[in-house]
């Protein structure tokens, strides 16, 4: 299985993962931030970092009790060495991803070869929701990697590998991983496990004759004292703060385990739904531009099971993907953690093919469905780049030019990536794929997005409240209710949940300074507009709700007040 020698790995690997870190890190603070979530987390890191409470995250003057600590911590961390920037937020979102890459790179070579193990490496580390997720500062990709050491892990307990130091090892990751988001993890090795021994139930003499006797597989998890490590270790971690939370708030751990666990799987939460099949309709987005291989590695990894990662990994892929079909509340990042063990499905189904062990990636219509998906993202890149700003308007001409020379390079590469797989040139046409999906993201952080005016609208309009707002007091959000704002005003914002505020409130309670839309300003009666004065005005798409294009006026209440 180690055909490769062990020098030339190491070399590709090192590439694979310096290229990897310059999608990662580059641009980070020119990026603006993203989602809801995101600025949300770097401002409360922001609070933790400057107020001091290391124990209790907090959101502007709410508590933020969504998820545990430990990813405030990491990031505030972060922020008191690098700087308050929403790239030092980000960073070890960036660095945990290149962590989980060069796990899977001294982890997987014994196993599955080198060969295979670069190629895997390479699919997931160039993937689109892979390297999205590791320039964001949400706890993803931060959870990723104790997820995929425990993985790893566990799959070192399956073969029979039972030490004390794995013992330990699987304790810190599953403490961990609890104080970043939960016990998730237990989800991804329970669901596994459950795969592991549906397969060997499908097909269990060739298992036997594969993986060992069937006493060995049996009794991977019956050591007590092994549980009792992993327990012990992962309690360590927990226990100190936990108690003090408990303190703080009592039944926190109860209450946050039953609303963002069991409640999320009742019903979506913050509107985050989709029917079943909806990873399996977004995979071929988030798995992008590997995912046109996805079908005939699943195929081949059946048809394989009695290799043992190859078994592993199928059991891993489809038990852990069934339930969160099921589970009410979707992301598509929940479908991350398989992410690795898809890269190594995928690798082994290219490898094969290469070597002529697989026809499925030669045959017609796969040939014919990659021709027509060259020419389908090609189109998708000149839509993507070009139509956003025709739509907002009022752009600068330079940005419609860095959009047609991305496009033309971008989509070039992409029809030649299909005709290539088309003629079944498959040792050409990965190299070609993975150069595209770094080329994309390359140009799009560096040479586009930090120039596209539409997208830096609540950093503007952070930047122009700044500037306005006197010391000591806070703006109100009326009907422009972004989280990233919150950041960018450096926490001096809130959200008025109450858009007739002026009904109601008294007008000695009104802000300095209101921040809102032009559409809302329209229908607010002119006695209460005479009361505040225009001091600037900006125009674009809101990163967290980017359904519309939004019109932001920044008013000052006149000194009468």
């Amino acid at each position: 299985m180690l055909t490769e020698p062990r020098w030339r790995y190491r070399l590709l690997l090192g590439l694979i993962l310096l290229v990897t870190a310059a999608m990662y890190l580059g641009a980070l603070d020119r990026m603006p931030l993203i989602d809801r979530d995101e600025p949300r987390y770097a401002q409360a890191s922001r609070q933790m970092l400057v107020g001091g409470d290391w124990v209790v995250p907090q959101y502007l003057d709410e508590l933020r009790l969504v998820k545990p600590v430990g990813i405030y911590w990491i990031q505030a961390i972060s922020m008191s060495v690098f700087g308050d920037t929403q790239a030092a937020a980000r960073l070890p979102s960036a660095l945990a991803m290149l962590c989980v890459l060069g796990l899977m790179g001294m982890a997987l070579p014994e196993v599955i070869g080198r060969v295979r193990a670069a190629l895997a490496v390479l699919i997931v580390g160039t993937s689109l929701l892979v390297a999205y997720i590791a320039r964001v500062a949400m706890t993803d990709a931060v959870l990723l990697l104790p997820i995929t050491g425990a993985m790893f892990g566990l799959y070192a307990y399956w073969r029979g590998h039972r030490t004390w130091s794995l013992a330990v090892l699987m304790g810190l990751c599953l403490g961990v991983s609890t104080i970043i988001k939960g016990p998730i993890l237990l989800f991804y090795l329970l669901a596994t496990v459950a795969g592991l021994i549906v397969l060997r139930w499908t097909h269990r003499p060739q298992v036997q004759h594969k993986l060992g006797t069937v006493d060995a597989e049996s009794s991977a998890f019956r050591s007590i004292g092994a549980t009792l490590v992993v327990i012990g270790v992962a309690f360590a971690i927990l226990l100190p703060w936990l108690l003090r939370i408990e303190a703080r708030i009592p039944g926190y751990a109860f209450g946050t385990v039953s609303t963002e666990i069991v409640a999320r799987g009742k019903s979506a939460m913050e509107g985050h739904s989709g029917p079943p099949g909806f990873y399996a309709i977004l995979i071929w987005v988030t798995l992008f531009p590997w995912a046109i291989f996805l079908p005939a590695a699943v195929i081949n990894g059946w048809r394989r099971r009695h290799v043992p990662m190859i078994r592993f990994s199928l059991a891993a892929v489809v038990a852990c993907w069934i339930p969160l079909e099921i589970y009410q509340t979707k992301l598509p990042h929940y479908l991350l953690p398989i992410y690795p063990f898809l890269g190594i499905l995928i690798a082994d189904a290219i490898v094969r093919s290469m070597r002529g062990r697989l026809r499925d990636l030669s045959d017609t219509p796969f040939r014919i469905t990659a021709l027509v998906a060259s020419f389908a993202v090609a189109i998708g890149i000149l839509m993507m780049l070009v139509v956003p700003p025709a739509l907002v308007g009022e752009q600068p001409w330079t940005i419609y030019l860095r959009a047609v020379l991305i496009a033309i390079p971008l989509g070039a590469m992409s029809i030649l990536a299909g005709r290539l797989l088309y003629t079944k040139n498959l040792r050409a046409a990965v190299p070609v794929m993975a150069l595209g999906s770094v080329a994309s993201f390359l140009l799009i952080t560096h040479f586009y997005a930090p120039h596209a005016k539409f997208l830096t609208l609540s950093r503007d309009v952070g930047e122009s409240l700044l500037k306005h707002l006197p010391e000591g007091e806070h703006a109100w959000m009326v009907d422009y209710k972004e989280p990233s704002l919150a950041f960018h005003a450096r926490g001096r914002v809130r959200e008025q949940s109450n858009e007739k505020f002026y009904e109601s409130i008294p007008r000695s309670d009104w802000p300095v300074m209101l921040i809102t839309t032009q559409r809302h300003w329209q229908g607010v009666p002119e006695e209460i507009r005479a009361s505040f004065s225009e001091v600037a005005r900006h125009r674009g798409i809101s990163l967290g709700a980017p359904d519309r294009l939004h019109e932001v006026l920044i008013l000052q209440l006149s000194p009468d007040r």
